[in-house]
């Protein structure tokens, strides 16, 4: 049987900075991975951009939100997802693997190395501020086609904003990339 702790046992685990969820009674608690936050962000925005897309059809005037509600975004969302399953492997293996569209023949055998790459899958509660600064070195000094600065940095926030998400649903206390700036973020004020 799954169930939630009372409120105040999940103050306590909170104040003792385990996961809000935790429940000694019940053997601990359902494991949170990085990979299936992704995949739920993905399926929350999906969700999002079809009922867009409906009200357009249904002659509805589009509903006020924030911006970036497209397929266009789904496929960042998607390509950081793919991003970090290439960096998970990489850490695991120390083999860089090449999850570009084009090195795939058919979607099947996309799917296959992304089913293999979840094997290498991380709790959300072990990842640590250095995992961004590693994970921007991935990608622009060791990944098989190496990104710029700023493309990085976009990877990186993508992964500060899924995070993010998990803490507002309690499968993590605080966000371990909250802090982090990213190189696009940092603005230098030029004294006049």
């Amino acid at each position: 049987m799954n169930r939630k702790p009372s409120p105040p046992i999940m103050l306590k685990n909170r104040y003792n900075g385990k996961p809000i969820d935790y429940d000694a009674k019940a053997g601990g608690r359902e494991e949170h991975t990085l990979i299936r936050i992704f995949e739920e962000k993905i399926a929350d925005f999906t969700k999002s951009v079809n009922a867009a897309k409906e009200r357009a059809a249904n002659g509805e005037p589009p509903k006020k939100s924030k911006k970036g509600s497209s397929k266009y975004t789904r496929t960042q969302w998607k390509a950081t997802l793919n991003k970090v399953i290439e960096y998970l492997t990489y850490l695991k293996t120390s083999y860089i693997p090449i999850t570009d569209k084009w090195e795939f023949k058919t979607e099947e055998q996309k799917q296959a190395y992304i089913q293999e790459g979840k094997a290498y899958d991380i709790p959300v509660d072990t990842i640590t501020f250095d995992f961004a600064a590693d994970f921007i070195s991935y990608l622009t000094e060791i990944r098989h086609t190496t990104l710029g600065v700023a493309a990085a940095g976009k990877q990186v926030k993508n992964t500060k904003h899924v995070l993010k998400m998990a803490v507002g649903k309690g499968w993590i206390t605080r966000n371990p990339l909250e802090d982090y700036k990213c190189a696009d973020e940092i603005i230098d004020v030029i004294p006049l």
